[in-house]
């Protein structure tokens, strides 16, 4: 015997909004219409195509203005969003996604046409929007040629390839049609699998896997007579601001002992152009993570006057989706039921997804020419708040309501708000809109090879209390208690030595 399966009444359905009026909205409210048992009952679709206002499909009304979507959703108790406008740039998506995340309520989107080209999904399947897409801020479009400019025909070396930036770099090198690619990283899982993609996507492309830590100088130096890289992407860092605050002899050891291994190796063995990946926590740092992300510009600073190469620094904010960001941590949370804990409601930060920071990675090896520090332009800096609540909405759920939000306070050496460059910096146009450039020489880099030497002893000696003292005192800022710059230098070059 079998049993009849009921259509659930509209009230037990779940209230929808379409926003979009195109095939693929007509497509998906069919689906639904035809199909009671999906559970979703479309209320309403809205569209900014005034010729479409009044009409119907499949007795569903378009009835107005994306712009009109929270009176809607207000006024007819609707449940959730679904955006249906696969042809959308990212910039339209966000600027659909504030309006409907305005309404409070959950909101999924169709796949973008890319996807659908690509077949990686379904017109039919609903997913939850991009980080790219909550970015707030315009798509970064990415000039294929500039990449294998740089690229083409060179031997790169890729440090930290495992990690988010480094796997994402060996992937934009190696379409680029490099001669060789150098995955340099010292752990084995990581740098196993990284090497295996690569070599599966790109099977003619010479590849080294090199497992090796970049503290050990030697070997490093061993790497460089034996394959004579030409371009050099330093992506190898500890990152992790609580774990760098609780181990600070390994985080100097490994970020700063460990940059100037490589740079020098890369200096002595004729490479071209290095580019070394910062963070905004180098700017006014309070963090042992941030001291050393800025001892690290500081010594490429000092090498690139040093040496006839053109060694450079790239810096920025956070990156959405790596490995440990707020967003991953976020997810995650979402994923085991809450809560959601957030430093402060004050809280923001810079974001910028993962192939695009790496495309700008990339831009700026072409424009250095020795000593600069390129800033990517992030955008306005993103509430973390409504970031955590975003992402609620986005899977599905009601913050405060389906997800407890918690304030946990601000930990040491944290800041409510990052910044991209000091007072003193000044950041210029470069021929791409999304970096800039600080090309001014910042007087703490004189000399800061020898005080590094002297760092390098209190790692040897775990000494961590003289160790982080003595890296706060090198970046202390003394700029400006002289107009003569040769004075400004003099006296940073005497303290190095102290």
């Amino acid at each position: 015997m079998t049993e009849e399966l009921l259509s659930p009444s509209e009230n037990s359905r779940k209230r929808v909004v379409l926003v979009g009026a195109g095939d693929a909205g007509l497509g998906l409210v069919k689906e639904l219409a035809l199909n009671p048992n999906l559970g979703v009952y479309p209320v309403a679709i809205v569209d900014d195509d005034l010729r479409k206002h009044g009409t119907t499909i499949c007795n569903v009304p378009v009835v107005g203005f994306i712009h009109e979507l929270e009176r809607l959703v207000r006024n007819n108790e609707v449940d959730e969003v679904f955006i249906c406008i696969p042809s959308a740039t990212r910039s339209e998506i966000s600027k659909i996604l504030a309006i409907c995340l305005s309404c409070g309520i959950p909101v999924r989107t169709l796949p973008s046409l890319g996807e659908l080209i690509n077949k990686r999904t379904s017109w039919r399947e609903l997913r939850q929007p991009c980080i790219e897409d909550i970015l707030q801020r315009a798509e970064i479009l990415f000039e294929t040629n500039t990449v294998c400019e740089v690229i083409r025909g060179k031997t790169v070396l890729v440090s930290g390839a495992g990690g988010s930036i480094g796997s994402e770099l060996c992937r934009q090198i190696a379409a680029a049609d490099p001669r060789c690619l150098l995955l340099l990283d010292k752990s084995e899982n990581s740098l196993f699998y990284r090497n295996l993609e690569i070599r599966d996507h790109f099977p003619n492309l010479r590849t080294h896997p090199l497992l090796l830590d970049v503290v050990q100088r030697q070997q490093v130096e061993r790497v460089f007579r034996e394959f004579r890289p030409e371009l050099v992407f330093h992506a190898a860092a500890f990152k992790h601001v609580g774990l760098c605050e609780g181990h600070p002899v390994q985080t100097m050891q490994n970020n700063v002992i460990g940059t100037r291994n490589i740079a020098m190796a890369a200096a002595s063995a004729g490479v071209h152009r290095f580019v070394n990946i910062s963070t905004d926590k180098a700017v006014k740092p309070t963090t042992i993570m941030g001291l050393s992300k800025k001892l690290t510009e500081l010594s490429i600073q000092e090498i690139s006057r040093s040496y006839p190469g053109r060694f450079s620094s790239v810096r920025f904010g956070n990156v959405a989706g790596s490995t440990g960001s707020v967003i991953r941590l976020f997810w995650d949370q979402i994923q085991k039921g809450g809560p959601l804990r957030i430093t402060d409601s004050r809280a923001t930060r810079y974001f910028i997804a993962i192939p695009e920071a790496v495309y700008l990675i990339i831009r700026a090896a072409q424009l250095c020419r020795g000593g600069e520090t390129f800033v990517f332009d992030m955008g306005k800096p993103i509430s973390i708040l409504e970031l955590a609540k975003t992402l609620c909405l986005l899977s599905g759920l009601k913050p405060y309501v389906d997800i407890p939000i918690e304030f946990v306070g601000i930990q040491e050496g944290e800041k409510i708000n990052e910044e991209l460059w000091e007072d003193w910096e000044k950041p210029g146009k470069t021929s791409t809109d999304e970096i800039l450039v600080i090309a001014e020489q910042d007087p703490r880099s004189f000399g800061i090879l020898k005080a590094i030497e002297k760092l390098d002893s209190y790692i040897e000696e775990n000494n961590a209390i003289e160790l982080v003292e003595r890296a706060r005192h090198l970046c202390t800022d003394v700029r400006r208690t002289s107009e003569d710059p040769d004075a400004q230098r003099q006296c940073l070059v005497a303290r190095s030595k102290a």
